[in-house]
């Protein structure tokens, strides 16, 4: 949960001079997935349905 916050706050704390173009929604959705990929842990992490949970915010 607290990771998946982390990135949210990194996201969405530029302030108003942050703007994000369309290009930049695929690298978002990479670096969401790398994230999930890294909670999960190759199955010594959290459970994927835990993790789907907590991202989804950030979806």
């Amino acid at each position: 949960q607290i990771c998946m916050e982390g990135f949210i706050w990194v996201l969405l704390d530029g302030g108003p001079s942050r703007a994000f173009l369309e290009t930049d929604v695929n690298s978002m959705k990479d670096d969401l997935a790398m994230l999930k990929d890294l909670s999960i842990a190759e199955g010594q992490g959290r459970f994927s349905d835990v993790i789907e949970k907590e991202a989804k915010l950030a979806q």
